[in-house]
């Protein structure tokens, strides 16, 4: 027993001794490293180049601060908070910190990543801090031109795109529009570095496009950069209109070669044009009551209001009437919509009241917010009623 507790003794006062806090710092107990990523042979331009950023601490230190160094010819990119943890190197406790960074060399030619400097405030014999900095060595990496190519300059370690439309595109309502919606998912690539949104064209569609919409996530990775391209499309031929198909390049930075995006052309159309039967879910008819005084108002209602137009010298038009019962039914539309939470149904039924009245920046802002809503990647907050009672106040 005796044994034992003169043995941990030793070890107490030999740990001791190993992290004494003096003013006199041993270099070996503070150490700032940079590394790169196995980089690839040649490097081009605007490809993504990891880095590590990765102190050792065998002093206690109170405060710290790390200084990045003036990137010249590199965009950049932090790949999260920093890291701190601990481990153990012969036998003694180290603390750790990691920072992962992402940089594409936007020059060309020998290019330098300068030394990273870590300020730490240490505690000397006395208990009395005093400041010390530790500096990692500069590195440099060759970049190569980008290789010729036509168009728009991306590489990306990975890219997946999706197609997808608010409602079947070949069974439009008559006069109904549809929303397309391409989603770019980039990874390795920072959000300016994917394409313009191209133009969507059709000999024979009205084709509004919406403003895009550019996101980045944070990985261990490297960042993944998503972009939304939206239009909203109508045919204007009375039946179907095609769109045609999307293309553009890029270089897959791991198989090292140019590669072709090509979004197929669509037909979009007018309910079922080709002529063919589909079974129809079965329509539940709803039974009003009447009643005679409201029959007879309505009548003699009709009949004024035809005698006025025959005295006018014009032909009695329904077509006012008409209007006010569809906008009647879309605010009943947007009522359930906003009950139910179904966004979808409120977004097209907003819209469609939108379009009937005059233009309006409080009612285009509300509508902004609810796009916001729909198509972000992550879930936003959002109260379908009181976007149904601040959206009614606008018409």
């Amino acid at each position: 027993m005796v044994g034992a507790l003169r043995i941990v003794l030793l070890l107490y006062l030999l740990t001791g001794q190993a992290t004494a806090q003096t003013r006199d710092v041993n270099p070996d107990d503070l150490t700032l490293t940079v590394t790169l990523e196995p980089l690839p042979d040649p490097l081009l331009r605007q490809e993504m180049v990891l880095l590590t950023i990765h102190g050792t601490y065998r002093r206690h230190i109170t405060r710290e601060r790390l200084e990045q160094p003036v990137l010249d010819g590199f965009n950049w990119m932090q790949l999260g908070q920093d890291e701190w943890f601990d481990s153990m190197r012969d036998g003694l406790p180290v603390r750790n910190m990691r920072r992962r960074m992402a940089v594409f060399p936007d020059g060309t030619g020998r290019l330098e990543i300068g030394p990273f400097r870590h300020h730490v405030t240490l505690l000397d014999e006395d208990n009395k801090w005093f400041e010390y900095t530790v500096q990692s060595e500069p590195l440099t990496v060759d970049v190569t031109p980008a290789p010729p190519h036509d168009g728009w300059w991306f590489p990306v370690r990975g890219l997946e795109i999706s197609d997808s439309w608010s409602n079947a595109p070949d069974q439009l309502a008559t006069g109904e529009g549809v929303l397309r919606i391409i989603r770019l998912s980039a990874l390795g690539a920072s959000p300016d570095m994917i394409p313009p949104m191209p133009e969507l064209t059709s000999p024979s569609a009205l084709i509004f496009a919406h403003p895009e919409k550019r996101l980045v996530e944070l990985t261990p990775y490297g960042p993944r950069s998503v972009a939304f391209w939206r239009w909203t499309v109508t045919p204007t031929n009375g039946n179907s209109a095609v769109l045609e198909p999307i293309r553009f390049t890029y270089f897959d930075t791991v198989a090292r070669q140019t590669r072709e995006a090509v979004i197929s052309a669509q037909r979009i159309a007018f309910g079922d044009v080709t002529g063919s039967t589909r079974p129809t879910a079965p329509q539940v008819i709803r039974q009003t009551v009447l009643r005679p005084g409201l029959l007879g108002l309505g009548a003699a209602l009709g009949l004024v209001a035809g005698l006025l137009a025959m005295l006018a010298g014009r032909r009695f038009s329904w077509k006012p009437l008409r209007v006010a019962a569809r906008r009647k039914h879309l605010l009943w539309q947007l009522s359930v919509a906003a009950r139910r939470g179904d966004m979808a149904r409120l977004r097209r039924t907003a819209h469609a009241l939108d379009a009937q009245g005059a233009p309006s920046a409080g009612r285009h802002a509300l509508l902004s917010q609810l796009d916001n809503a729909v198509f972000a990647a992550s879930p936003q907050p959002w109260v379908p009623d009181r976007f149904y009672r601040d959206f009614r106040r606008t018409l």
